[in-house]
């Protein structure tokens, strides 16, 4: 089954599922209904838009949906201590485990975008707190 973005980015290397959650249309919810529906199919393959086939284990998605609200949590917790939403961004950037995957650029980039898109639903009201 082509997962799209709807089960996050696999990563072989490290058989682990990293987030997406890009803006503008990132809504967590959505998210957590999107990668149930997956598992009541329960396909044989998952196919990744990134990045290529896995075969599928409940427990991985299971583990994408604990990491989906842990994500939306960290970044809540740190915009209520940062001084504004760039200070969240660079955290999030300086301490980000991508850059072990994809190097540091691309590692930087897929970061701040994730956590923009976090910031944004938060600002959109797209996130609740029964989320976390």
């Amino acid at each position: 089954m082509f997962t799209g973005d709807a089960a996050g980015i696999y990563v072989d290397s490290r058989d682990e599922i990293r987030v997406t959650s890009p803006p503008p249309q990132f809504d967590v919810q959505q998210c957590l209904d999107d990668v149930s529906m997956l598992q009541e199919l329960d396909p044989e393959t998952l196919c990744f838009a990134h990045f290529g086939p896995r075969a599928y284990d409940a427990g991985l998605l299971d583990e994408y949906k604990r990491t989906l609200v842990e994500w939306v949590e960290a970044i809540r917790q740190q915009r209520a201590t940062q001084p504004d939403d760039e200070a969240v961004i660079d955290h999030f950037v300086t301490t980000t485990e991508l850059t072990e995957i994809w190097g540091t650029e691309k590692g930087w980039a897929e970061a701040r975008l994730n956590v923009r898109g976090v910031l944004s639903a938060l600002d959109q009201g797209r996130i609740d707190e029964s989320v976390t």
